[in-house]
């Protein structure tokens, strides 16, 4: 195995069983270090019990750039459907 995934996977482990919540740092320095891992390290970071609160914080850090987005969609699509009802009891 190559000695930069092997460190990439230590740090990644380590980062992942920190105590406390995950700062933005920590989430995109994880984010490059699941990049590097082999496929099997990967499954073993994300598979691992110890690892589900960390990786939940990390997978809402990914998620909240999304957000807007995902907010302003609803919003039209709320309005587009008020619209349309509006308009049929119009006629």
């Amino acid at each position: 195995m190559n000695s930069s995934t092997e460190r990439a996977f230590q740090r990644a482990r380590e980062i992942l069983r920190k105590e406390g919540a995950l700062t933005t740092a920590e989430c995109e320095e994880l984010e490059t270090l699941l990049d590097e891992v082999s496929g099997t390290q990967f499954m073993a970071l994300t598979q691992d019990p110890e690892h589900r609160r960390a990786l939940k914080a990390y997978d809402w850090h990914t998620r909240r750039p999304a957000m807007p987005i995902f907010i302003t969609l609803v919003v039209l699509l709320a309005f587009s459907i008020a619209m349309g009802i509006y308009v049929s009891l119009r006629h």
